[in-house]
């Protein structure tokens, strides 16, 4: 999972970081937060990301 939350794929990645915010693996979770940064497309897959960590809380 750890490997997939830094994918170019916007789903593969966005669901990643959720599984791994649930899990409480924040390092990985910040980890990918930078990685994102980095993009062209750094905007959307933050945003997914911080929807997949509000969808984690809520199903945990």
């Amino acid at each position: 999972v750890v490997l997939y939350s830094k994918s170019p794929d916007l789903a593969t990645s966005y669901v990643s970081v959720a599984v791994l915010h649930a899990l409480g693996m924040s390092k990985n979770v910040q980890e990918a937060y930078l990685w994102a940064k980095g993009l062209d497309e750094s905007e959307t897959f933050i945003h997914h990301f911080d929807i997949g960590k509000s969808l984690a809380e809520y199903f945990t």
